[in-house]
């Protein structure tokens, strides 16, 4: 069996799209868990009547974020009895998917199976195909987009494909520390660190429709809503889940350097530079 693990929330038009992509797979042998964040707008009933028998709801409040929301996914796992080699796919639904999304993904991790296969970005209009995959300076506190010649250490977790069996050695989401943005780089350097490989291939694409939410610029905002955007779980630059991530991720001989960059950057952000 596939997992689908689909964390929503008050988008019910992008994620019934999402859902009807779904129903045009070449593969149907799947089992959609919906993590429905609180969602109002009749997200979780809509999904019931297009899916039926295939979609299991986890419903939350509005407090779980991406990470919290993953988290809820791997612990629903952990208490079903399933196999080691059930193949576990973690998805947005601001994305468009083939039709062989589902049969590409799994034909990689058979290929090579003690791996993440990540899906790598088509453009929409030009159909390029983009890394979506990540290198890290340790050094320098810099996350970037990998290139062909370097060692991918972490992944965004908009379309990845992995066996129970891994994602279980990998452990669970940590949404205390890093509740949303970073929460899937955290994880996916830690099966890193643990000897699993990412693997990505053009056969593996989605088109994403990047989500225009949350906290963009901040620089002309009075200083209390700047430092109220600052600490949000919505901004991306949150120098609490930045100093968290460091601290699980990166080498302990590069934390000082990485927590000084961190601190400064704060204090110009504070400032409204």
């Amino acid at each position: 069996m596939n997992y689908i693990l689909l964390p929503v929330h008050n988008r019910r038009a992008i994620t019934e799209a999402f859902v009807c992509a779904l129903k045009r797979q070449t593969v149907q042998d799947f089992h959609l868990l919906l993590i429905d964040d609180g969602s109002v707008d009749g997200t979780a009933e809509a999904v019931r009547k297009l899916l039926a028998n295939q979609v299991t709801v986890l419903r939350g409040v509005g407090d779980w974020w991406w990470g919290g929301a993953l988290h809820q996914g791997w612990l629903w796992l952990g208490r079903q009895s399933i196999a080691g080699d059930d193949v576990v796919v973690i998805c947005n639904d601001d994305v468009d998917l083939p039709d062989d999304f589902l049969s590409s993904g799994l034909a990689l991790l058979s290929e090579k199976p003690d791996a993440l296969a990540v899906a790598k970005a088509r453009d929409a209009a030009t159909g390029v195909l983009a890394e979506t995959c990540f290198a890290v300076d340790y050094k320098r506190c810099k996350v970037t987009v990998a290139k062909p010649e370097e060692t991918v250490i972490c992944a965004p977790t908009r379309g990845v494909f992995i066996h129970w069996k891994d994602m279980r050695r990998i452990g669970d989401f940590r949404p205390q520390l890093i509740p949303h943005y970073l929460s899937d780089l955290e994880w996916t350097s830690r099966a890193t660190r643990r000897g699993m490989s990412i693997i990505r291939d053009d056969r593996l694409w989605i088109v994403p429709h990047h989500d225009k939410t949350g906290v963009h610029d901040m620089r002309g905002l009075p200083l209390g809503r700047r430092l109220r955007c600052l600490f949000s779980p919505k901004y991306a630059g949150n120098p609490l889940h930045w100093g968290a991530f460091i601290l699980l991720s990166f080498p302990p001989r590069h934390w000082v350097s990485a927590l000084t960059r961190i601190s400064v950057w704060t204090v110009g952000a504070v400032l409204g530079r």
